[in-house]
């Protein structure tokens, strides 16, 4: 009835009230009225309602600005149980509000209330964002992630040593919106970028607070146990929405990953690597392999402050029981050790004798078939690695050290059996690397490997006849219409977004977290894209059951 006679424009007029009871009466009853699920949605979630109660939000009177804000978080409820769609208008207003922050700090009773009314509507504006159309709506907006960013960038300001659940909403929605984000969009879009940069230091202070230090004793049993078993659920979101969308903002923007390096995210984002959750560690890992890539980042390694990084990562490569964070980290070091500057520090640090320790291990015990593939790509990752200090950039006296005849040899005699005994999958696992070549120029040399490798070559040859033959359109011609398709400005490549699509049409239904991460393994370069003879041959080297069995994927 009271919708009916008029009464919420009227109620939305009290904002402009000059006394403080008028404003704080009309934005209770607008409360009342918004939060009552027994009225339809569609009755209230109009443009006009929504701007009225943005504006309450930030009038500056504590009381009316969360009672608006509860108003808001109402109505958000309302409509993910009635299914309403926010247009793109409703869901502009609510960014603007979260970009203009809580306001400023008052007194301690008043600035708690009037945070409540920002962090209603954060917390409205990510439940709505959990929903795919909601999602696509927001990044149809370019604007939308950077109003975050510096939402979040200024609510660290305001508040530089509080962690509360504004963070994990701030975080969780961008979360969602960066993920959604087409990687083209978020590539050109420097104002994002811009925001992103400022705000890496409140990410990393909430990822921080999020992340256990040392063992708890049991009072009862006197037995040591991790303090990861303590989390709370919104440490444990914190972790996981952090690390994926850390994830996705290093692989697509090459200029932040100095910048997180600088923040520190490098040691945390190693801690996280040995997390019990199998996305948080996965994806921790990935940022540390990312951040690897940059060449300044590279050159820190150096220094000798780097050393407690330097062990934090032998640390976890030794002990991780994932074969894809092992892999992970081998490609990591890879990556460092490529700077003969480095080669000296991890020399000291023991990774030789960890490389030594994987290699032995793949010529050990036959792994399961679905870890064949994971265990063959980590032992010549490691052989890659060796193969390194045995380089002409390699330091003299480590050369010396490491007995360069008798290492080599070791190493040429390992990558030939592997082959041996695994055929073509060993050799889909070797990269274009030092390992082939040392097995080329092998071959060249004793007549027993040319023709192993000659073997595995008409085996392959063998395969990819009988899948062009038994897929139905031709095998590549049908591979590469269908990538054609997804390369929509003609470039000859596509990035994450669109090799998620085309592996869903193509039957394999990934998830978009899962795609980037193969994405990864076929990006060489770090460049977030790939053309389609690098696709071309993942497609016929790389086993799909071997390629998903790190992912926890049922395959």
């Amino acid at each position: 009835r009271f919708i009916e006679i008029g009464g919420i424009p009227q109620a939305l007029a009290c904002v402009d009230e000059k006394t403080p009871k008028m404003r704080r009466r009309g934005a209770m009853v607008l409360e009342r009225v918004f939060s009552k699920s027994s009225i339809p949605i569609a009755a209230r979630a109009s443009l006009h309602n929504i701007a009225g109660l943005c504006k309450f939000v930030l009038c500056g009177d504590p009381q009316g600005s969360a009672s608006a804000g509860a108003a808001i978080l109402g109505m958000a409820k309302s409509s993910i149980d009635e299914m309403f769609q926010w247009s793109g208008e409703h869901l502009e207003e609510l960014c603007q509000v979260i970009a203009k922050g809580g306001g400023k700090r008052l007194s301690s009773a008043e600035g708690k209330t009037a945070r409540k009314g920002h962090g209603h509507c954060l917390r409205a504006l990510s439940l709505l964002a959990a929903d795919k159309k909601t999602c696509t709506i927001l990044t149809a907006n370019t604007h939308t992630l950077a109003l975050l960013l510096k939402g979040l960038f200024e609510h660290g300001i305001e508040y530089p040593q509080d962690i509360s659940y504004h963070d994990l909403y701030y975080i969780r929605t961008i979360s969602q919106v960066g993920m959604a984000c087409r990687t083209n969009d978020m590539v050109n879009d420097m104002e994002a970028i811009k925001w992103l940069t400022a705000s890496l230091s409140r990410i990393y202070f909430a990822l921080q607070e999020s992340v256990p230090t040392g063992k708890l004793v049991s009072p009862r049993s006197g037995s040591e146990k991790k303090a990861e078993s303590t989390l709370l659920p919104r440490e444990l979101e914190m972790q996981h929405s952090t690390t994926m969308i850390m994830n996705r903002f290093l692989f697509c923007l090459a200029p932040v990953r100095f910048e997180a390096y600088k923040a520190g995210f490098t040691s945390t984002m190693l801690d996280l690597s040995m997390s019990r959750t199998i996305r948080v560690r996965q994806n921790a890992a990935s940022c540390v392999f990312y951040m690897s890539l940059d060449q300044d980042v590279t050159a820190e390694f150096s220094k000798p402050q780097t050393k407690g990084v330097m062990d934090q990562m032998l640390k976890v490569l030794g002990s991780t029981q994932d074969q894809l964070v092992r892999l992970t980290m081998l490609r990591t070091l890879k990556q460092l050790t490529k700077l003969p500057d480095n080669l000296d520090g991890f020399y000291n640090a023991g990774l030789v004798d960890l490389l030594v320790r994987q290699v032995s291990g793949a010529l050990g015990k036959t792994p399961d078939e679905s870890q064949l593939f994971p265990t063959m790509k980590c032992a010549f990752s490691a052989s890659d690695i060796l193969f390194n200090y045995m380089g002409d950039s390699s330091p003299p006296h480590l050369v010396q050290m490491f007995g360069e005849r008798e290492m080599r040899h070791w190493l040429e005699s390992s990558c030939c059996e592997l082959l041996e005994r695994y055929g073509e999958t060993a050799q889909a696992a070797m990269s274009n690397e030092q390992s082939r070549q040392a097995v080329d120029q092998l071959s060249h040399k004793e007549p027993r490997i040319k023709k192993l490798l000659e073997t595995i070559a008409a085996v392959k040859e063998a395969n990819r006849r009988f899948k062009e033959n038994s897929e139905p359109g031709g095998g590549s011609d049908r591979l590469k219409r269908m990538f054609r398709r997804y390369d929509q400005d003609h470039s000859g490549n596509i990035d994450g977004d669109e090799l998620y699509s085309l592996l869903r049409d193509l039957g394999h239904l990934c998830t978009r977290d899962e795609a980037m991460r193969i994405m990864s393994g076929m990006d060489g370069d770090g460049s977030g894209t790939i053309d389609v003879d690098e696709f071309l041959h993942w497609w016929n080297n790389a086993p799909f059951t071997t390629m998903f069995a790190s992912s926890n994927v049922n395959r």
